[in-house]
């Protein structure tokens, strides 16, 4: 049997995967929307109006929200090395 060669996951994978997901998320509501849209379920100006299209603007605002943070925390120099206890001080690489 072959020994595992595969890296071990890490968070910065998981931020990125993560990002990668709330991207995807708010790709498909924007995908909703414009078919709302262009099919004359809603108008351009009902979106924020009505609650079916303000709860979409609200979650592609979010799902942005969320994976801009995500993608930007994935790289360790965006990172802020804040001690939580007197033992995390350590210098900064």
């Amino acid at each position: 049997m072959t020994e595992d060669t595969t890296p071990a996951i890490t968070d910065d994978h998981r931020l990125l995967l993560g990002a990668g997901f709330a991207f995807g998320v708010m790709m498909t509501l924007l995908v909703l929307v414009l078919v709302l849209v262009l099919d004359g379920t809603f108008a351009v100006d009902d979106l924020v109006t009505t609650s079916d299209g303000l709860i979409a603007v609200a979650g592609i605002v979010f799902a942005g929200i969320l994976g801009i943070a995500m993608y930007v925390l994935a790289f360790p120099d965006n990172r802020a090395m804040i001690p939580i206890a007197k033992d995390d001080e350590r210098a900064r690489e």
